[in-house]
């Protein structure tokens, strides 16, 4: 949506927060600093657990001998294509390019001081070593730049969903996700009237739905919780279980509610600076959703209905705070529309509206 322009000058106004392009680059250049830092020199300082999945991946890449879910082999496999030598340069490199990109919509100071919350979380969890997400966010790179291409509404559509369907070979649940993108579209371009039919169906749809199906979405929540406790070498102080056995609709419908609760409001259950980093990250992702629907359209505007999407499959059966964290905050640039108009208005606000 087009937004009215800046007015430059306003009489007796405060001092502007405007941030310059080029204190926008030496901030960039800092974290991409900080980064290879923390990467190449204070790696082996960062807790095992944000490396766990990391590390058996590795075992995997080199030919270590343990069973692993098909979303690690599958990963492994890609990963084994790029030669050892040159693994930590890719994922420097995806990791770069996402610190850019993720700077790249600051234009105030409140973006300078607000970002790290997000950017300390991702960089610690999911750019220090070749996992999953680093083909999570390589995807999602792939998908914001078709979006912000000049290419035609449908061309992008249909890029994204030759990009998820071929994705979802490695992390079946992906299709979910797309689902829900196609449903959001779907709702959206139609009458108000035919938008509650569409959402009473779906609802009777789902009550007709044979129970092993509530069971293979919100199963592996308690199958993880239960390694996560029993048979991990790492303690997860944040695991939990589902209410119910998810064996019906009802009992499907409690316990989403219940992880939605948990794992948005993680004081529920803990009161730590890892929960109050998880709730600033928590309203950071629920503000921008907000203003991408209000304000996101075109193309962009299905990156707004990717990322709910990915929250939303989430909350299905994430079993710890960490696990949300890092795979919400591997697709955030699909907010970047969102916190690019969000930091409009901040200075719209400041220096007035023009007319």
């Amino acid at each position: 949506m087009q937004q009215p322009p800046i007015i430059s000058s306003v009489p007796d106004q405060k001092p502007p927060m405007r941030v310059s392009n080029d204190l926008r680059r030496v901030y960039t250049l800092l974290w991409c600093v900080i980064y290879l830092m923390v990467y190449h020199v204070f790696r082996d300082a960062v807790p095992d657990a944000f490396l766990r999945d990391a590390d058996k991946i590795a075992d995997l890449v080199v030919g270590g001998g343990w069973e692993a879910s098909a979303s690690f082999m599958y990963t492994a496999q890609i990963l084994s294509l790029i030669p050892l030598p040159l693994q930590d340069i890719v994922v420097n490199v995806i990791g770069i390019v996402s610190i850019v990109a993720l700077l790249s919509p600051i234009r105030t100071l409140w973006g300078m001081a607000i970002i790290p919350v997000l950017l300390v979380p991702l960089m610690l969890s999911s750019m220090l070593a070749p996992t999953k997400e680093t083909i999570v966010i390589l995807l999602t790179l792939f998908v914001a730049m078709t979006a912000y291409s000049r290419r035609a509404a449908s061309q992008v559509l249909w890029i994204i969903v030759a990009l998820y369907a071929a994705y979802c070979f490695i992390r079946i649940y992906y299709a979910i996700t797309l689902a829900l993108l196609l449903s959001f579209i779907i709702i959206e371009r139609t009458t108000p009237m035919l938008r509650v039919l569409y959402v009473f169906a779906c609802i009777a749809v789902a009550m007709l739905l044979p129970d092993q199906v509530y069971m293979q979405l919100q199963g592996s929540r308690d199958t993880v919780a239960h390694f996560l406790t029993t048979g991990s070498m790492f303690e997860v102080r944040t695991v939990f279980f589902n209410l119910y056995p998810p064996d019906s609709f009802w009992h499907f419908i409690c316990n989403y509610v219940y992880a939605f609760v948990v794992l948005n409001f993680p004081f529920v259950r803990f009161m730590t600076y890892k929960e109050f980093i998880l709730f600033a990250n928590v309203v950071l992702w629920f503000s921008l959703c907000v203003t991408g629907l209000r304000y996101v359209d075109g193309p962009k505007r299905y990156l707004i209905f990717l990322f709910i999407g990915h929250l939303m499959v989430s909350i299905l059966f994430e079993p710890d705070f960490g696990s949300y964290m890092r795979h919400t905050s591997s697709t955030f640039i699909y907010l970047l529309p969102a916190l690019a108009i969000y930091e409009q208005r901040r200075l719209e606000r400041r220096y007035g509206h023009a007319g």
